[in-house]
This record gives C-alpha cells, sequence and structure tokens, in this order.
C-alpha cells in the first residue's frame, strides 16, 4: 500500500495548533541519517532530512537539535543502538526531547511490522519522498536458514528512510479508526 499512502507534500514551516514529533534513524559508515517529523495526530510526514554517510556528527547534531527546536517536537525516538547511546545523549543534553531506541532482535521485527501494519491499514501519509519509496517498496522478507522470515532491505539497498518512519510510528498518536473522507479504516 505504498503508493495508497504516498499523499501531500513536505511543508516549509511547522502549522500553527499543530503536534509535531520525529524519527531518527542513525547512520553508520555506510547508511545516511535520516530524520522524519510528522503531525502526531493524523500522521502525516511533514518534514525530512538526510545527512550524507560519514558527515561529520557535529554538523549533523547541530542541525537535528534546529530542526527538533524549528518543528517544535514534542518526542524524538533516537536509533541508540551502538554509537547511537552517545549521539542521544548529546542530543538530550541540547534541549531536545530525544529517547532512545536499542534495536535488538526482538524489537527490531515489532519496528517493521509496525510499518507493514501501518502501510496495510492506511494509517500513515507521507509525501513522494524518492528515497523514502524506493526503500519502502525493495522492502522484502528473506527466508532464513532455520525456516523463519525475516524482514530487511535487499542486497546493495539501504534500510535508514524504512527505520526513520518506524521510529516516527512509536511516537506518534494511535491511529484513528476513522479514516480520511470519514470511512472505518481496517483495523
Amino acid at each position: 500500500n505504498v503508493a495508497v499512502c504516498t499523499a501531500g507534500d513536505l511543508l516549509p514551516v511547522p502549522l500553527p495548533g499543530v503536534r509535531y514529533v520525529g524519527g531518527l534513524d542513525l547512520g553508520r559508515k555506510h547508511d545516511a541519517s535520516v530524520l522524519l517529523v510528522a503531525d502526531a495526530k493524523e500522521r502525516r510526514v511533514v518534514h525530512h532530512a538526510v545527512w550524507d554517510a560519514g558527515q561529520n556528527w557535529v554538523i549533523q547534531r547541530e542541525a537535528i537539535a534546529h530542526q527538533a527546536k524549528v518543528w517544535g517536537l514534542e518526542r524524538l525516538l533516537v536509533d541508540s543502538s551502538g554509537l547511537g547511546d552517545v549521539f542521544l545523549q548529546e542530543l538530550v543534553e541540547m534541549g531536545v526531547p530525544a529517547e532512545g531506541y536499542q534495536i535488538t532482535g526482538a524489537n527490531r521485527e515489532h519496528l517493521l511490522n509496525t510499518v507493514a501494519v501501518a502501510l496495510e491499514r492506511e494509517t500513515v501519509r507521507f509525501p513522494p519522498v524518492p528515497q523514502l519509496l524506493r526503500q519502502l517498496k525493495a522492502f522484502q522478507q528473506r527466508k532464513m536458514p532455520g525456516g523463519g522470515w525475516r524482514p530487511e532491505a535487499p542486497a546493495g539497498e539501504h534500510d535508514d528512510e524504512v527505520f526513520a518512519l518506524a521510529f516516527l510510528l512509536e511516537v506518534c498518536d494511535a491511529p484513528s479508526p476513522i479514516g480520511p473522507g470519514g470511512r472505518i479504516r481496517r483495523m
């Protein structure tokens, strides 16, 4: 349902009276860092920022803190795996309402299922950001040697946009049972 959930445009500035939240996937050596900001109630992405792999952490930290202030973020869920806990602490010290999320085998599946369910039930909206659309469409289930399935990006593709969206959905309000146009959503 990626195409169905693609709607609207990114906003140049926040709208008055709207509560905003964010999801931040920190890039490592080969991935970019991605920040998504959404209207917490409507679960609609309104801002997208990317920092290329290897870009200076200080520059990223300052830019993220600036974006958090501009958008008046209520919450920002940050990938605090690996060195992310240090980055998270620095954001908190700068006054950013950042919360960490350590990705483990068990909660990784929960995060990705949250995205899958939001897409299936059409409880998320995002503008046609090329990187986000490409990664969502490319994500797949891979059969593991033990017989189970693992959701992941295919070889050569990245997952930073998908995880930023997953973090974002974790801090958005619960979806309303009433969808666009007043129709009842499949729950």
